[in-house]
C-alpha cells in the first residue's frame, strides 16, 4: 500500500517516530494489565485513506478491518461502512456495513440505523453502533453487530427518561464490568451527562448530569482557520484505559480532562455528589472531538484548533504532537490491530449545523494514522 507520508508540524523536531509498539494482549474483558512499551512521541502522519465519502467516527477490529460512521452533518446514502483501500491511499472507499435493509431507516422489526456517530469495536469483534435517533427524533439504542459471524447480537433501547432531547454522541464498551459508557453532549434544554449502560439487564442510568466536568468550559471556544465557531458543546471525547479500571473524559469545548473508576461509576449506592467528589482531574487537553489512550497513560486528543494531534501526558501536561492540511477537524481515533492509531478526519467546521446554515463541506475526506508512544487495545 502507498501511503503518503506527512511530517505535518513536527513539534517535537525529527523524522516521523516509528516506534515498536503493538497492540496489547486482551485478556477475556477485552482489557490487559500489561505496561505497555514507551517509545518516543510521534511527529508525523501517514494518509491511510482519502475519501470522497462523509466520514464520522472510526473503529479498528481486531481483525484489522477499519469501519466509519457516516456523519449525520454530511450528505451521504449510508449510515456505517468499512474502509476498502486499494495499492493507493487514492484508491479508496467506504462500502456499507452491515449490509442491506440495516443502512437505511429502521423498519417495524427495528431492521436499520437511524443516524450513527459513536461506534468502537470491543475484544470480541463486536462493532457497537450508537444510533442516536436524531435524524427522525426515533428513540437512541446500541446496535452491537458481531463481524466475525456478520450477524446482529443485539439490541439495547436508551429510553427515556434516560436519553432526553439531547445529543448521544460516543460510548466506551467495558466487557470486563459488562458496561457500556455513553456520552450524551446535552443541547435541547438538557445538560450534559454520562449514561451507564447495564449490559446483563440493559438498564441504562445517568450520572454526573450537569456537573463541571461534563459541562463545556467558559471561554474553551472552537477557533478553525480564524473562525470561532458559535457552539459550546458539553461532554463528547471518552476512553477507557487498557485496565479498564477508569474511564476517561472531558467537555468537547473544555481544555481539563478528568477521569473517574469504573467500579465508582457503577456503584449504584454512591449519590450523584459522592460520585462527583471522585472525579479525578488528569490534566490539559485542547478542544477536542475524540481521544484515545495507550497502556503508559498518554491519552490522545484531536486538536480542533491546530487540526492536529495531541497528548495529555501522565504528569498531566499537554503536547501538540503534529499538525496538518489532511487533518481539518480530526474527528475521532481509534487503535489498530497493526499498533498504528487511526485518526478520521471530516473537515466538520464547514458543515451547515456548524457554518452558520451554509454547506461548505466537500471531499476528499482522510483518515490518518500515525505511530503512539506506547501500545494499546485494538478498537479503542
Amino acid at each position: 500500500m502507498n501511503n503518503r507520508t506527512r511530517s505535518g508540524m513536527a513539534i517535537a523536531g525529527g523524522r516521523l517516530a516509528v516506534v515498536a509498539v503493538g497492540v496489547a494482549t486482551l485478556g477475556a474483558g477485552g482489557c490487559t494489565p500489561g505496561a505497555g512499551q514507551l517509545g518516543r512521541a510521534p511527529t508525523g502522519y501517514e494518509v491511510y485513506a482519502e475519501l470522497r465519502e462523509g466520514i464520522g467516527n472510526i473503529a479498528c477490529s481486531p481483525a484489522g478491518d477499519v469501519y466509519v460512521s457516516m456523519h449525520q452533518f454530511l450528505d451521504n446514502d449510508f449510515r456505517v461502512g468499512r474502509v476498502v483501500v486499494g495499492a493507493d491511499a487514492r484508491d479508496a472507499h467506504v462500502e456499507p456495513y452491515p449490509p442491506g435493509a440495516w443502512q437505511g431507516d429502521p423498519n417495524e422489526d427495528g431492521v436499520g440505523l437511524d443516524a450513527v456517530l459513536g461506534i468502537t469495536c470491543d475484544s470480541r469483534g463486536v462493532l457497537w453502533m450508537l444510533d442516536n435517533g436524531r435524524r427522525s427524533g426515533v428513540t437512541p439504542r446500541l446496535v452491537a453487530w458481531d463481524t466475525n459471524s456478520d450477524r446482529l447480537e443485539r439490541i439495547i433501547p436508551v429510553l427515556a427518561p434516560v436519553s432526553r432531547s439531547s445529543m448521544l454522541n460516543d460510548l466506551a464498551v467495558d466487557r470486563r464490568h459488562g458496561a457500556v459508557y455513553i456520552a450524551d453532549m446535552g443541547g435541547g434544554g438538557s445538560p450534559a451527562a454520562i449514561i451507564v449502560v447495564d449490559l446483563d439487564t440493559g438498564r441504562s442510568r445517568r450520572v454526573l448530569e450537569g456537573r463541571p466536568c461534563v459541562e463545556a468550559e467558559p471561554g474553551a471556544v472552537t477557533t478553525i482557520d480564524g473562525r470561532t465557531l458559535d457552539a459550546m458543546i458539553g461532554l463528547n471525547p471518552i476512553v477507557l484505559d487498557t485496565r479498564c479500571e477508569w474511564l476517561y473524559f472531558g467537555a468537547m469545548n473544555g481544555e481539563s480532562l478528568s477521569r473517574v473508576r469504573t467500579l465508582d461509576l457503577l456503584d449504584e449506592s454512591l449519590s450523584d455528589a459522592s460520585l462527583y467528589a471522585r472525579v479525578e482531574p488528569y490534566g490539559d487537553k485542547a478542544v477536542s472531538d475524540g481521544i484515545t489512550m495507550d497502556s503508559a497513560g498518554n491519552v490522545y486528543i484531536s486538536d480542533l484548533g491546530a487540526s492536529g494531534v495531541g497528548v495529555t501526558r501522565p504528569d498531566g501536561s499537554y503536547e501538540l504532537l503534529f499538525a496538518g492540511a489532511e487533518l481539518g477537524w480530526p474527528d475521532a481515533m481509534s487503535f489498530g490491530r497493526d499498533g498504528w492509531v487511526y485518526v478520521a478526519c471530516n473537515a466538520l467546521h464547514n458543515a451547515a449545523p456548524l457554518n452558520n446554515g451554509v454547506n461548505d463541506s466537500h471531499p476528499p475526506y482522510y483518515i490518518v494514522r500515525f505511530r503512539p508512544i506506547a501500545s494499546g487495545v485494538a478498537g479503542r
